[in-house]
């Protein structure tokens, strides 16, 4: 297996181009010749410019993150862009890059990102560009350009408030940036794959009787972004591939992908330098079928059978499932997939999360090309010196939940920040994400942790399965709670960055679903509206309780409470 990262500079590699790298290390030795059963695998082309060419672009632009801090993020991207790239490193990129064409995706890959003991993924920026201008000079332009918005990032707000809360001297942080040929097919004006996912060698929810060791694998079609910013996807066991998550099938189908993300290989209608996605496309799932490409992605719903059927059908609802690959063997996914987290698993020494992308070959060949695109630590919590949850008393409560994931026994907790099932409707999810950030920040500089509680999916891509923050925006959190309403009950926030960030800064977590009458699960509202009143927006309120409360996570009993 040939080498296919080349690196620019002699610093870090950072956190994704360490993965790479490591990645490569992994498939040279127990792949060589790239198979996995029948499946190609490999690292897609890619150029890793170390973290000392973002020192030299720093200092010899005597940029200081002091300044960041005194403007906005446009204004800092602004600063950053009209900055001059180091001429010597201009030449090595050209001269790799020259004459090279197609889509490119140009990613952070910082010091602290991806590691266990600073976790920050998903803090920093991702563009992705077409680089299909007939002019060579404009999609270098256009690649120089993307590089600094990368570089602008790390000195963004959200950066700044997530180094904050996490205890690091943001001067301290060095990017490195990787670019890296975007694996995926032209099809018409849109590139994309033909799905993408994101495995995970532990499951800390595990269903359908399957082992937690087995892991957990999560697909969605075209780009990636659908999955890691916990939009609509496909989540199963790859003990148990063709088994559905344990769901109604009205609830699977009112859960199912309804778009995807593409790249725009067209000029964009407005041009926007300071948008990740100004050259990306947001597309109904039609575009699967205008493409060809839905027929090995769905099962189709019959009415009349009230059952879903393997495979594309003309008449009936289409579910992305991807039931012709999973269960009808179109190639041998699962245990490509599942082959790759147990190696990775062993080979590095700790538990993993890979995210990839799949083709399938053209010319009705019964294979594809996988490529790895990332991978990072994952903990595997499971076992910690905390009290046992027995016989619960709820009148001793203010919250308890049968759904938990971690170990963690905290004490001396005042702050509890929550928004009332009166106050909540699924049409202002976004305008939520702005009210929480701004009492995030206030409790981060008072250096107060705090409990927050909300419905649906924290950090969800899709305003309607939940509350679309991004990390930073509660980074204070010491523990998070996601409750369901009857019109907002998505599924748990498996992977994403946000969940990602969950297990590797060890905050606690507890689900309250709405089950009804039979639910033990509860919040005890009544209790919170009688606490006093730090601040009440149009949203969420933060109140002091009237006593220090402990928080209980027992992630092997799967119970938790926080107890008055």
């Amino acid at each position: 297996m040939r080498n296919r990262i080349t690196m620019i500079g002699r610093g870090s590699p950072g956190g994704k181009g360490a993965g790479l790298l490591r990645i490569q290390s992994i498939l040279s030795g127990f792949y060589p010749d790239g198979n996995c059963g029948g499946i190609s695998v490999e690292v897609p082309e890619t150029v890793i410019l170390l973290s000392d060419v973002f020192e030299l672009f720093v200092k010899e632009n005597n940029l200081d993150p002091e300044y960041a801090a005194a403007g906005t993020d446009q204004q800092t991207a602004l600063k950053f862009r009209m900055a001059s790239f180091p001429a010597l490193i201009v030449g090595e990129i050209r001269s790799i890059f020259n004459g090279a064409s197609g889509p490119l995706a140009v990613r952070s890959s910082s010091l602290t990102e991806d590691s266990l003991e600073i976790p920050l993924a998903g803090l920093f920026a991702t563009k992705m560009i077409p680089n299909n201008h007939p002019d060579p000079n404009i999609r270098f332009m256009q690649l120089i350009e993307a590089v600094k918005f990368i570089y602008a990032s790390t000195w963004f707000r959200g950066a700044r408030d997530g180094f904050r809360a996490a205890g690091i001297d943001i001067n301290t942080e060095k990017m490195a940036v990787v670019i890296q040929k975007v694996h995926g097919v032209q099809h018409g004006q849109f590139f994309y794959p033909m799905f993408s996912g994101v495995g995970r060698s532990f499951n800390h929810y595990p269903f359908n009787g399957c082992s937690r060791e087995s892991g957990i694998v999560e697909l969605a079609a075209g780009l990636g972004k659908t999955i890691v910013d916990g939009g609509r996807k496909w989540l199963y066991s790859p003990e148990k591939p063709g088994a559905p998550p344990p769901a109604s099938i009205k609830d699977l189908l009112d859960s199912g992908q309804v778009n995807l993300w593409t790249i725009n290989l067209n000029p964009p209608d407005k041009q926007n330098p300071f948008s990740e996605t100004e050259y990306m496309s947001l597309q109904p799932l039609k575009r699967l079928e205008q493409d060809g490409q839905i027929d090995a992605l769905c099962s189709t719903y019959s009415a009349e059978s009230d059952r879903l059927e393997m495979g594309y059908r003309k008449n009936g609802f289409k579910l992305i499932d991807f039931s012709p690959v999973l269960r009808g063997r179109l190639f041998d996914f699962n245990s490509c997939i599942s082959g790759l987290m147990q190696v990775f698993r062993n080979r590095t020494g700790s538990e993993i999360e890979i995210e990839f992308a799949v083709n399938k070959k053209p010319g009705g060949e019964s294979a594809a090309d996988l490529a790895l695109l990332q991978i990072r630590p994952m903990k595997k919590i499971l076992s910690a010196d905390i009290p046992p949850i027995e016989n619960p008393d709820k009148n001793r409560m203010i919250v308890y939940s049968d759904t938990v994931m971690g170990n963690v026994f905290l004490e001396g907790i005042e702050d509890f920040v929550y928004i009332h099932p009166s106050d909540f409707s699924p049409l202002n999810t976004v305008q939520m994400s702005a009210e929480i950030e701004y009492i995030n920040r206030n409790l981060i500089y008072k250096d107060r942790s705090y409990i927050l509680s909300g419905f649906g999916r924290w950090g969800t891509s899709d305003p309607a399965l939940g509350i679309p923050v991004k990390w930073p925006q509660i980074s204070g959190a010491c523990l998070i709670i996601e409750s369901t309403l009857p019109d907002m009950n998505p599924e748990l926030s498996q992977g994403s960055h946000f969940f990602h960030n969950i297990l590797n800064t060890g905050t606690a977590y507890m689900s309250v679903e709405n089950r009804g009458r039979e639910a033990e699960a509860f919040i005890d509202y009544e209790y919170l509206e009688a606490q006093a009143e730090i601040f009440r927006g149009t949203f969420f309120r933060h109140v002091v309780l009237d006593k220090s409360v402990r928080v209980i996570v027992d992630g092997n009993s799967r119970k938790g409470a926080v107890l008055k």
